[in-house]
C-alpha cells in the first residue's frame, strides 16, 4: 500500500472555562487505537493566553501502520460532502513545505459529529504529505487519494 503520510499532528487548545477532561477525551476518539499502548505521547503544554493560561493538547504520530488506521478513522468520520469539499479546497489548504490542514469544530465534536471548520476553536490537524518527486502537483495527488479513501486501513 503506497505511503501518503510522512506524519500527522493535532492539537486543541483548552480555555479555562471549558471542561479538559470532556475535550481531552474527544481528542482520543479520533485514534482507533490507545495511544497509550502504541506508546504515543499526549503532550500536554499550558501557555498564558490573553487573559488567563491556556492548555494545550498535542499527538504527534508518525508511525505508517498508526498514520494508515487513523486516516481509516478519520476520513470515515466526514461525510463524503465534506470529503468532497476538501478536495475542493486542496490547493489552499497545502503549504509550500507540503503540509496539509484540516480543522474540525471543537463544539461539534464533543456533541460527536465531526464538521469542517474555518474557526480557531477547533481540533487543528497537520498532515505531512508523502510525495515522490516531492512537487505541489503530486502532494495534491496525495491530498486526493487521502479523502478519496485510499491509502486508509482500517484494520490493524
Amino acid at each position: 500500500m503506497e505511503q501518503l503520510l510522512h506524519d500527522m499532528q493535532c492539537r486543541v487548545f483548552v480555555r479555562p472555562d471549558e471542561d479538559l477532561g470532556a475535550i481531552k477525551a474527544a481528542l482520543l476518539e479520533f485514534f482507533p487505537f490507545s495511544l497509550e499502548q502504541e506508546k504515543v505521547k499526549l503532550v500536554v503544554e499550558r501557555v498564558q493566553g490573553f487573559d488567563d493560561p491556556v492548555d494545550i493538547f498535542r499527538v504527534h504520530l508518525d508511525k505508517i501502520r498508526l498514520l494508515r488506521l487513523f486516516l481509516g478513522r478519520f476520513v470515515g468520520l466526514l461525510s463524503q460532502q465534506d470529503r468532497q469539499f476538501i478536495i475542493a479546497q486542496k490547493e489552499s489548504r497545502l503549504d509550500e513545505d507540503g503540509f496539509f490542514y484540516v480543522r474540525i469544530d471543537k463544539k461539534s465534536w464533543l456533541n460527536g459529529k465531526a464538521v469542517l471548520t474555518d474557526s480557531g476553536d477547533c481540533f487543528h490537524f497537520s498532515f505531512e504529505i508523502a510525495a515522490f518527486p516531492k512537487n505541489r502537483e503530486v502532494m495534491l495527488g496525495s491530498v486526493a487519494k487521502i479523502f478519496n479513501g485510499q491509502g486508509a486501513k482500517e484494520d490493524p
